[in-house]
């Protein structure tokens, strides 16, 4: 078994090692070495390739609950693991087990409710049950409620 001592010594030798093995790779993947590495940092970019990104989807709690509610499927299909922009009428806001979340006042038995990470506690202490509000998060789907993950009001 290694002693500490030949413990430090390897760690001391390897991580220095490991990054100029890095820096190795690096300037080999890239393809330049020298002074061609000034020429890549300052070469004008020439890619016509465009960002892909899908575009916002807007919706109200009303439509997007009476749609979960017809076919969870199809709901899915259309909406899970999506960003989304949902508005509604704020039914309440809630804190349960350290997480803070708004309930949009959905149709029938399904809501839509919207967790929120703490940095927007001070947004979310403004809201007053009955506002109207549009909120934007990304779908996870039904289990009780329509569920909106990292929100934030917009």
């Amino acid at each position: 078994m290694p002693t500490n001592k030949q413990i430090v010594i390897g760690i001391l030798i390897g991580i220095p090692v490991a990054l100029m093995a890095g820096c190795v790779a690096c300037v080999a993947l890239l393809g330049v070495a020298g002074s061609s590495v000034e020429q890549a940092i300052n070469a004008p970019v020439t890619s016509t390739s465009k960002p892909s990104y899908e575009p916002l989807i807007l919706v109200t709690a009303q439509e997007l609950a009476t749609e979960y509610e017809a076919n969870e499927l199809a709901a899915d299909a259309k909406y899970k693991n999506k960003v989304i922009a949902v508005s509604g009428q704020v039914d309440s806001i809630q804190e349960m087990f350290g997480q803070k979340f708004v309930i949009l006042r959905g149709k029938g038995l399904s809501s839509v409710q919207c967790f929120f990470k703490d940095e927007h506690a001070s947004k979310l202490s403004k809201l007053k049950k009955g506002q109207q509000v549009a909120i934007q998060g990304t779908n996870e789907g039904k289990s009780i409620n329509v569920t909106l993950q990292d929100c934030f009001l917009l």
